[in-house]
């Protein structure tokens, strides 16, 4: 969640507050694949059955996904590809092996960097089938899941990356292919049959504080013609690849044997290949974060910046299925505006007190405001955040608070809340925002997603 104080409607040098659209005050949720398939017979008795191992999901699948709502998810994996090839490529995760590396700030340069051992590793294999512009489509990953993306290959021992990881000593690492696509060459056939795919599941998860939301999507493909087919990899798309059109994975992956490693079956004609896709999406109740605060100037100049240590907190109402559906389908979806065109849904933003005395918080009795629209921000391309803004005019809100809540309301009865305390955990004392009546206050709600690798 951004708050954002935009433009006065006072021509004074009051100083105007800002609290940067980046900051870290959001919903962040973690996105997790897997996969596992069969092959049967013309009558469709089962003759192998994989395990079930995790998955890569597409960059291309994350950029899709801000554009729907998680009830539309399956139109990313409307069509099963059929991969056969001797060698299957390309192949996702590439492991380092005896190859390890550390992370190492360049001050000179003010870059993150990661640094291999021994030097020069990665001009040999298994990293020279990387050509010098794919670097940037790959993702670093460490053990535990820790990652970061690459950037770029400075020299055949150092990586640029995007970010500080925790790894300063030598550590083993993967690369993921996380902008992979199915060569067209690879492509043998397509199929749009449903096996049954169950309906999504809506849940609570009280072991992790969590809610979760997970879809099975099953397509069944019967191998055609008069010779068989090296059943090798498997996609899953939006829209059905013809000729020479890029297949345009969302989801891709090698067919693996028991130990993970690429492999190929020969599959005869008339037999089947179902494929059983799991998509996961959890989201944890409580966060916490820093947001940023900076104070500008009526002529755009920074005066001054400010952290705020804070909480946010996630309440689905009772915990219900149906409660838990409206929080994914409203807030949790990148592609909703929290309303979706209901006519009986509000939402109602709250200033919150905190009262030192009694160490308790409470909602402001008169500070509040109920809205029924709300905009839609655009989204940047390989953000993966979106955001939907509402905003509280100069008379609203005059007032010290120490945190918002934000209620989401269908038919007058609550469904989910989101509340942001100005504290880092119960133990501090939180701070305090003061708005007066010469500036507006622009209250984003954006939601952040991102893959989960272990």
């Amino acid at each position: 969640m951004k708050i954002k104080k935009v433009t006065s409607r006072v021509e004074s040098l009051f100083p105007r507050t800002v609290v940067r659209e980046d900051g870290p005050l959001s919903t962040r949720y973690e996105l997790y694949s897997k996969v596992r398939y069969e092959i049967c017979d013309e009558n469709g008795n089962v003759e192998y059955r994989s395990q079930e191992y995790p998955n890569l999901i597409t960059d291309r699948f994350l950029n899709s996904l801000a554009d729907i709502k998680f009830s539309q998810v399956d139109s990313l994996r409307s069509y099963l590809v059929i991969g056969a090839s001797a060698s299957p490529k390309p192949e996702i995760k590439i492991s380092s092996g005896s190859v390890q590396g550390r992370y190492v700030f360049d001050s000179s340069t003010n870059t993150h960097t990661f640094v291999v051992t021994p030097s020069g590793a990665l001009a040999n294999d298994p990293f020279s089938s990387i050509g010098l512009s794919n670097w940037s489509e790959y993702d670093l990953v460490l053990p535990g899941g820790e990652y970061a993306k690459v950037l770029s290959k400075i020299d055949d021992s150092t990586l640029e990356i995007d970010r500080a990881v925790s790894a300063t000593t030598d550590v083993s690492f993967e690369l993921w292919h996380v902008k992979v696509d199915m060569p067209i060459s690879d492509r043998v056939g397509v199929s749009d049959t449903d096996y049954s795919s169950p309906a999504a599941v809506y849940s609570f998860d009280s072991s992790t504080g969590s809610y979760v939301f997970a879809k099975e999507k099953r397509i069944e493909y019967t191998v055609s013609g008069e010779d068989p087919i090296n059943f090798s990899s498997f996609a899953f798309v939006s829209s059905e690849p013809t000729g020479t059109d890029p297949t345009n994975a969302n989801v891709y992956e090698l067919v693996r044997d028991l130990s993970g490693s690429p492999t190929v079956l020969v599959v005869n004609p008339g037999k089947k290949i179902r494929i059983y896709h799991t998509l996961v999406a959890r989201v944890f109740l409580n966060l916490s974060r820093t947001t940023e605060v900076r104070v500008y100037d009526l002529a755009d100049n920074l005066v001054s910046t400010t952290n705020l240590p804070s909480t946010v907190e996630l309440s689905a109402t009772g915990n219900t299925s149906a409660n838990i559906l409206q929080l994914y389908e409203r807030l949790l979806s990148p592609g909703s505006d929290l309303f979706n065109g209901d006519p009986d849904a509000v939402l109602e933003v709250v200033a919150l007190v905190y009262d030192s005395t009694t160490d308790t918080w409470s909602e402001s009795s008169t500070h509040r405001k109920t809205f029924t629209a709300a905009t839609l921000e655009s989204y940047v391309s390989d953000s993966f955040r979106r955001s939907r803004s509402v905003l509280l005019t100069e008379n609203d809100f005059v007032t010290t608070f120490q945190g918002l809540a934000f209620i989401m309301k269908v038919a007058g009865t609550e469904v989910f809340r989101m509340t942001v305390k100005f504290q880092p955990d119960p133990s501090t004392s939180p701070s305090s925002q003061t708005k007066d009546d010469l500036h507006e206050l622009k209250l984003f709600l954006t939601t952040n997603w991102y893959r989960r690798y272990a």
